[in-house]
């Protein structure tokens, strides 16, 4: 009786055509499947550049119309109308964000809405950091750095917000009657959000 199994291995072709299965297989996984779980991140940024934004402007709405309104919350008199009726103007808008050097550093010495305009980030989301010279600086535009987004708002936690940064453009509507703030919240990849909320003159 013979007890010998004849072993055989796989042919060159059937090798072959393995390795082109394997291969469309990958191409299925990386083409289709992987980038479906980086897009599935994208719902939670949205959530925190929202929180962010909620944050940001909670910090923003909280000031006072213009740095000419009066510093009680607007109560007494407006820019444009102070408490005597004698004109008080508002800023004028190539004048718009923080009014001294103290101001553009020190965001707890921000008194009025416009006074938040510029970046916040760090060095490399935000590359241009604005001028100044003793008391002379120049007034920050959009891609000014102002700080840290936790300099803005200290509840923030780094942590929950790598990558992430904020820019905040404050302009006149209405024949500045109203001011319109933007905070534009950049994910990177995950996408940038605008937000915009508007403060009267009142």
């Amino acid at each position: 009786m013979n007890t010998h199994i004849k072993q055989r291995g796989f042919t060159l072709i059937e090798g072959i055509i393995t390795i082109v299965l394997l291969a469309i297989a990958m191409i299925t996984l990386v083409s289709f499947l992987f980038p479906q779980v980086e897009r599935s991140a994208i719902p939670q940024y949205q959530a925190r550049s929202a929180a962010m934004a909620d944050a940001i402007f909670n910090e923003i709405l909280a000031r006072q119309f213009d740095q000419n309104s009066n510093p009680n919350g607007d109560s007494v008199y407006r820019c444009e109308d102070d408490a005597k009726g004698n004109p008080n103007p508002c800023t004028l808008p190539a004048r718009l964000g923080p009014d001294d050097f103290l101001e553009a550093t020190n965001p707890a010495m921000a008194n009025d809405v416009d006074d938040f305009i510029g970046c916040w980030g760090d060095t490399t989301q935000c590359p241009n950091p604005y001028t100044y010279n003793g008391n002379n600086y120049v007034k920050p535009s959009l891609t000014s750095r102002r700080g840290e987004l936790t300099d803005l708002v200290p509840s923030l936690s780094t942590a929950n917000y790598t990558h992430i940064h904020a820019t905040i453009n404050v302009e006149y509507v209405a024949s500045q009657l109203l001011k319109k703030i933007t905070v534009s919240v950049d994910a990177g990849r995950y996408g940038k959000y605008d937000y915009i909320a508007y403060r009267g003159n009142y």
